[in-house]
């Protein structure tokens, strides 16, 4: 996920929380790690998931739901490399 230079630095431990609540709303995700900075952040999301495809569109899911669920974090960007 990427943070916009013009959006707002969010609270220590704001992600995390964001993508844990957002997981909860799925089956699948079972750990979360994440690493924030001021640019955005990176991370790690283990899923059960009969395929990567699957696995991959999961993540994304979560992110997105993340994101626009969480005002801290309006205007981020969930990118994939």
């Amino acid at each position: 996920m990427t943070r916009p230079r013009a959006a707002p630095v969010p609270a220590e431990g704001t992600v995390t929380t964001a993508l844990r609540a957002a997981a909860a709303l799925h089956e699948g995700p079972e750990h979360i790690r994440v690493h924030s900075s001021r640019a955005g952040a990176r991370g790690v999301m283990f899923v059960i998931a009969p395929d990567p495809d699957t696995a991959r569109a999961l993540c994304l899911a979560v992110c997105a739901r993340a994101v626009a669920g969480t005002p801290e974090l309006t205007g981020w960007l969930v990118d994939v490399p």
